[in-house]
């Protein structure tokens, strides 16, 4: 059954005499719902809208419904690619569409709609997507902006693979990489879509025995942990949780990464 609400700012009455004819119009204000309760369901409906094949035709209540204008189920990983069930161009600002996305990412990733040409997909106004932001499955908002494409909605990410939940906010590795100098183990860790870990992230991992992590504390490991002296840094887990010290950059250490979801 279909409810109709009429609501109409004010009731206008225009009186016109014309050869001695009363001719009127107006709207009416009804302060209640309209029922369409015909035992017919074609006939519970409102019609003559018109098709959505031409920009000057009003859409149907059941594409608006559907999303059946801004949902695509795109293809592709990096390079993605969709189209509207109803074509037009959708590169103009304020445009918005919902994307089914195929697979994971591996990097930045840019999205075609409808054959008009890839534009970027941003996070956070400037930012490009970085390693598993888009994920199999997941459903993404995004609005161009004029220039690219701005991924609205905050979607939960995953651990990677070779990661484990902290919390809600960031994942560690379960196991330490091999010992590196300070500078080689930030850039391994960039590489990986993550950052070495600061002081309080692997503090409190290392205190949480339910993760399971391997040789959390039977060695040094490298920390993000700035220090008085600029060419060290902090090291972490000689024994225990809280055992700590600074060794100079060019040392070779063990460490690990966190990802930040």
């Amino acid at each position: 059954m279909l409810f109709l609400q009429i609501d109409m700012y004010k009731v206008l009455s225009i009186l016109i005499i014309y050869f001695n004819i009363l001719v009127c119009w107006g709207q009416i204000y009804i302060d209640n719902s309209i029922e369409l309760s015909n035992t017919n369901a074609s006939s519970r409906q409102i019609k003559n809208l018109g098709d959505v094949y031409d920009s000057t035709n009003i859409t149907s209540a059941g594409d608006v419904q559907n999303n059946n204008l801004i949902f695509i189920e795109a293809s592709g990983t990096d390079s993605i690619y969709g189209a509207t069930q109803f074509d037009y161009v959708p590169y103009i600002a304020g445009t918005a569409l919902i994307v089914k996305i195929d697979s994971n990412n591996s990097s930045s990733v840019t999205i075609n709609i409808n054959g008009y040409g890839e534009k970027n997909i941003l996070k956070n106004v400037s930012d490009t997507l970085i390693t598993n932001d888009l994920l199999a499955g997941q459903l993404i908002y995004l609005i161009y902006d004029g220039v690219n494409f701005q991924m609205i909605n905050s979607i939960e990410k995953f651990c990677p693979s070779g990661f484990i939940e902290v919390n809600k906010s960031y994942c560690i590795q379960q196991d330490e990489n091999p010992a590196q100098n300070l500078w080689n183990a930030v850039l391994n860790c960039k590489n990986k879509g993550a950052k070495l870990c600061t002081w309080h992230e692997w503090y409190y991992a290392c205190q949480k025995s339910s993760l399971s992590l391997s040789n959390m504390t039977n060695n040094f490991e490298w920390l993000n942990c700035p220090v008085n002296n600029p060419n060290q840094s902090g090291v972490m887990g000689d024994g225990d949780c809280v055992t700590g010290s600074a060794n100079a950059a060019t040392t070779l250490r063990n460490f690990r990464c966190c990802y930040a979801r």
